[in-house]
């Protein structure tokens, strides 16, 4: 399977990429792993919880 990819880059504190790096090492993938695993994270309970606001808004 191919996958578009699409790189972009981030500014973080020294403290943040350091915490990236300790993590990352510690669970044996890249930094480019974890920050793709937080995003995609992120972005599913955001839409859960703009989910459950749309249903909220219809009870009304």
């Amino acid at each position: 399977m191919i996958t578009n990819k699409k790189q972009t880059g981030i500014r973080i504190t020294q403290s943040l990429s350091d915490k990236l790096t300790e993590f990352s090492n510690s669970k044996g993938i890249s930094k480019n792993a974890v920050i793709i695993m937080a995003i995609d994270e992120f972005l599913k309970k955001h839409e859960e919880i703009s989910k459950q606001d749309d249903r909220g808004d219809q009870d009304e």
